[in-house]
């Protein structure tokens, strides 16, 4: 049993996961109980897309030890991958329910609440993870796109500002924050962004494009066909 379950978490390591799960099929042939085989097979599953697989493992899980925050937290994963955001909605509850000081649960349930336009419950979310964890960064950019979308682009830049101190190698941060001043017309200040974005990642497509619209906008048509030209080669197939 032992090397079948090591094995397949070797393999889940060296992104093997097809191979991981047949590992740990063979495991639950010999103890079908064993809450933690089906959680990992489950992970699995999620890696390659089997979303519906994985759900029925964690559920398993979940039946066979109900007190464990992540097989809830993946489950809702793997529901809200298959658009089930009621169901999603409710296993990040759980999950909070069980563990209350897990700030990951707080920022997907938010995300879920953004989705479906719940925007200030959403918020309350994204600073709920924020006041557990402060590292959260991404609960602060997807906190700063929600409030861009009621119309609070100044607290939307504080949160992306927020967001970059703590990851400042992120190029979708400064796109995003391109974004919400290209929302406010600020368009040379979304240049910069959308600039800083491409320094980072030199073929992130749609900065390109954002950043050819912005700079047609302060009339340089030049400029603009040149970032139309880049975009429509990285996306050309």
């Amino acid at each position: 049993r032992n090397a079948y379950f090591n094995r397949a978490v070797t393999r889940v390591a060296l992104n093997e996961y097809e191979c991981a799960i047949l590992d740990f099929t063979d495991v639950l042939k010999l103890d079908p109980d064993d809450a933690l085989v089906y959680y990992e097979r489950g992970t699995a599953m999620c890696q390659i897309k089997k979303y519906p697989e994985a759900i029925d493992d964690f559920t398993m899980a979940i039946s066979i030890n109900p007190y464990y925050t992540l097989n809830y937290y993946n489950r809702a994963i793997a529901k809200n991958a298959t658009k089930d955001f009621e169901g999603a909605t409710l296993d990040y509850s759980k999950a909070i329910e069980i563990d209350p000081q897990y700030a990951p649960s707080y920022n997907n349930r938010g995300l879920i609440k953004k989705v479906t336009k719940a925007y200030e419950d959403a918020i309350v979310d994204f600073t709920l993870a924020i006041e557990i964890d402060a590292t959260q960064y991404r609960a602060y950019i997807n906190r700063g796109m929600t409030r861009s979308l009621l119309k609070d682009y100044q607290g939307g830049i504080s949160d992306l500002i927020k967001a970059i101190e703590i990851k400042p190698d992120d190029a979708k941060i400064y796109y995003n924050l391109g974004r919400i001043k290209h929302e406010m017309e600020d368009y040379e200040g979304s240049i910069i962004d959308y600039s800083k974005a491409i320094d980072l990642e030199p073929n992130y497509g749609i900065a390109y494009k954002c950043r050819g619209i912005a700079t047609r906008k302060i009339g340089d048509i030049i400029g603009a066909e040149d970032d139309q030209k880049k975009y429509n080669e990285l996306n050309k197939y």
